[in-house]
């Protein structure tokens, strides 16, 4: 062993600290970091990344150093150390297979409207913000022994409050014969993971001219188009039951960090956060209009 203040300690620490800072300009400037520094700012996830760098670095010190000391110091054998650790490495895998998962619980529902009550008409599928007056409303809406009368009032307020949300869900999708192969190909497979390089290679085109024309035709360079679309494709993936980390495997994603970042990028709420203010006791999980008697029904 080495004192603290030896010259290979200090070397040591130092390596750390230059590859740690390293790291931090690498993620800084990656596309798709492996931990988005972004999601690092929320210190919810700050504190659980260095808990489990911390707690990480305890066990691979076990893992490495007490097989060493129980054999030179205790007297035991290989076997008998290697036992000796069992409990440590079923922990380890224990651990390893359930850390991480966070239910998404995600649930859409529809409320639906007799159409000859509906002033409201909109030209294309509209996100309707949420705000605490209209979800006042669809509640008392969801009550079954609410007079006709009554009813009626209520929708007419909801009519008159609805207003489209800020953040609309829609995918523009390109239009473009020359970018339209990349297009079909992510809307095929969302975790194909060609840069530009390799579609401007495939489709005998310069990278310049596909970021042009991703721009031209949705506003969106080619990667904040692909995110977008995966985002889109991670809604229907979560209200289907799957988790944030099952979402971000499907769409390629190597960490759910990233995944989340990403998320975040385009909807500027995390999946938790929207999962969190889709559940609850606040939802609304019954009947709003007697046009079906299923009413509001979860998707």
């Amino acid at each position: 062993t080495y004192p603290w203040a030896s010259a290979e300690i200090l070397s040591l620490l130092a390596g750390a600290a230059v590859g740690f800072i390293a790291l931090g300009v690498r993620l800084a400037k990656a596309t798709e970091p492996l931990i988005s520094l972004e999601v690092l700012g929320n210190p919810v996830i700050l504190l659980g990344t260095l808990s489990m760098f911390m707690l990480q670095g305890a066990n691979i010190g076990l893992s490495v150093y007490l097989p060493v000391y129980l054999e030179s110091q205790q007297g035991l054998t290989a076997s008998q150390s290697g036992l000796s650790l069992l409990a440590l490495l079923l922990g380890t895998v224990a651990g390893a297979s359930t850390s991480g998962r966070l239910t998404a619980k995600v649930s859409f529902h529809n409320a639906f409207f007799e159409p000859g009550r509906t002033p409201v008409a909109f030209e294309t599928p509209t996100a309707i913000a949420m705000t605490p007056l209209l979800e006042s409303l669809l509640l008392r809406l969801a009550r079954r022994n609410l007079d006709p009368a009554a009813r009626a009032r209520a929708e007419a307020v909801v009519f008159d409050v609805l207003e489209p949300s800020r953040r609309q869900l829609e995918l523009e999708l390109p239009g473009d014969p020359r970018i339209d192969a990349i297009a079909e190909a992510l809307l095929e497979n969302p975790s194909d993971d060609r840069g530009l390089r390799e579609w401007a290679e495939a489709l005998a085109l310069s990278e310049r001219t596909i970021t042009r024309a991703f721009r031209s035709a949705t506003g969106l360079s080619f990667a904040q188009w692909r995110q977008a679309l995966r985002v889109h494709e991670a809604l229907v993936l979560m209200s289907e039951g799957a988790d944030v980390r099952e979402a971000s495997e499907w769409l390629g994603y190597a960490q759910p960090s990233t995944f989340i970042a990403a998320f975040r990028r385009v909807m500027k709420v995390t999946p938790g956060s929207l999962a969190a203010a889709r559940s609850g006791p606040r939802s609304v999980p019954n009947p709003v209009s007697p046009v079906l008697p299923t009413g509001l029904q979860t998707t």
